[in-house]
């Protein structure tokens, strides 16, 4: 009897410790929680108020922080990366960038400023992209809201609201679906560039 009752009393303990370990590991591996987001609603994304570039996804254990390409800023209001064309709106809440932000800003400024030029694209009847008129970006017609594939990066994107250009980005791991506008993990979407060069090469 004293060794059965000293065999649970081990098992009890065993059990207690792995609950506490495992506790401890759900505390530990708790999504990062962001002071901005407490005073949001869930799905919105708020600025970071020491830096311009910077924006928080607020949605619970899911919220994250990602930076606006180098060339447009933040806008709290509209909640999406606006460019900044005359380069005045993003000057003054600047802080000190990380290795790994200047890393980022060099690769999307890279990125923004090859000369490829973007092409107008229609659809054709058979689903494929024909070519127009060579542009360096979209032209917003004031009455139309759209979407326009960004041509040397799949995960960016072109959104025009009531004639206003905006240049977008999809979560990581995801680009741009130019056929189903929208953003899709990136080994099922169809990026403008991969599929131009697929259709036009012979």
């Amino acid at each position: 009897f004293y060794l059965k009752n000293c065999i649970q009393k081990i098992k009890m303990r065993t059990i207690f410790l792995k609950l506490i370990s495992l506790l401890t590991l759900i505390i530990n591996t708790h999504a990062e929680s962001f002071k901005e987001c407490k005073n949001a609603a869930e799905g919105t994304f708020v600025a970071v108020e020491s830096n311009c570039l910077a924006y928080i996804y607020c949605l619970d254990e899911e919220s994250f922080t990602d930076t606006c390409p180098v060339g447009t800023y933040f806008d709290a209001e509209q909640q999406q990366c606006l460019l900044d064309e005359d380069g005045t709106k993003c000057t003054t809440f600047m802080v000190q960038p990380t290795p790994a932000m200047e890393q980022q800003q060099v690769l999307t400024q890279q990125a923004l400023t090859e000369t490829t030029p973007t092409a107008t694209t229609s659809t054709t009847a058979g689903g494929f992209p024909s070519t127009s008129t060579l542009s360096p970006r979209p032209q917003c017609k004031p009455t139309m809201d759209e979407y326009f594939p960004y041509q040397q990066r799949c995960e960016y994107y072109y959104r025009c609201t009531r004639g206003y250009l905006s240049i977008l980005r999809c979560s990581l791991g995801y680009g741009w679906d130019f056929l189903q506008e929208k953003c899709m993990p990136l080994k099922e979407a169809q990026c403008f560039k991969a599929l131009r060069a697929h259709v036009f090469s012979f």
